[in-house]
């Protein structure tokens, strides 16, 4: 999400034309090449600068490759996904539908989003998807994402209250560099009382506990077939195999799903691969023991 985001700071600084620009001119009667001298960035340069992002942007989204586009974008384009089986073909399908609805960060918000939050949004949001409130968390020890998030929703499983908590974050390593990530806690503790306007400090979360859900790829049968058996109850074996995902959580009916994408996968393996194409697997969660693969979709 790195080129989206540089892309996002030259428009901040009128290096390249916005729809914020022509309406700031526009209401200010001036003309654009008027704003931009005030910043000391002539036309001619502006626009040689357009042409090379331009042209660069051309050669890093090659025809086909929707999901490259993802990364320059900051949009996610609608049908990115196909199905490829299908255990429960009507919760399959509503989700699947929902995933091919098209979604975007705006502009406007790119300022108070978190960067560690991107890639798990723009591949995973959904219509379906909980109703999460978002707050921000420090990140002292990060490399590049020194702010990530926590989202949490209250849900009722297993005939229990609970909290859902999803946290994005960053892991970092000499094969993956810095790389953002999910993890999805269940609890029944509530997050402190914080000034919603500060970011949290991660000793805080602490304070929440609560039980993990780890997945790992021996959930997933090497035919790509959902069987209704997916997961491990061993979950101490379970967590030193886990790996690392970007996640999301929907509700259908009266169940809920989790949405799991390989973040390696994601994030390094696809971009350079000849087809960039993503796996996506929704896995019923009865609870923080018990899931059960339902679908399997792939992206590209």
């Amino acid at each position: 999400m790195r080129q989206w985001w540089v892309e996002h700071h030259l428009r901040r600084f009128w290096l390249l034309p916005t729809r914020a620009v022509g309406a700031r001119c526009h209401s200010s009667g001036a003309a654009t090449d008027t704003v931009s001298s005030i910043f000391f960035v002539p036309t001619r340069w502006r626009n040689f600068l357009t042409i090379i992002l331009t042209v660069g942007t051309i050669s890093f989204v090659h025809a086909g490759e929707r999901l490259e586009a993802l990364d320059v974008t900051g949009k996610r384009p609608a049908g990115l996904y196909r199905s490829v089986s299908q255990l429960n073909p009507t919760v399959c399908q509503a989700v699947l539908d929902s995933l091919n609805k098209e979604f975007s960060i705006s502009d406007d918000r790119l300022e108070a989003y978190p960067r560690v939050a991107a890639a798990s949004d723009l591949l995973l949001m959904s219509d379906l998807q909980l109703p999460w409130s978002r707050r921000l968390v420090r990140q002292p020890n990060a490399e590049s994402y020194k702010i990530g998030s926590i989202d949490f929703s209250s849900v009722e499983l297993d005939r229990q209250r609970v909290i859902l908590y999803r946290r994005s974050f960053e892991i970092s390593g000499p094969a993956i560099g810095d790389l953002p990530v999910n993890s999805l806690t269940i609890s029944r503790a509530r997050l402190p009382a914080t000034s919603a306007d500060q970011p949290i400090d991660p000793r805080v979360l602490k304070r929440v506990g609560g039980q993990q859900i780890f997945i790992n790829d021996q959930e997933f049968e090497t035919s790509n077939r959902p069987t209704k058996t997916a997961a491990s109850r061993n979950r101490q074996s379970e967590q030193s195999r886990a790996g690392p995902y970007l996640l999301n959580v929907v509700a259908f009916g009266d169940a809920l799903y989790v949405l799991a994408i390989d973040a390696v996968e994601a994030g390094i393996a696809a971009p350079r691969a000849a087809d960039g194409s993503v796996n996506l697997y929704v896995l019923q969660l009865h609870s923080a023991t018990n899931l059960q693969l339902v679908c399997h979709f792939v992206g590209r």
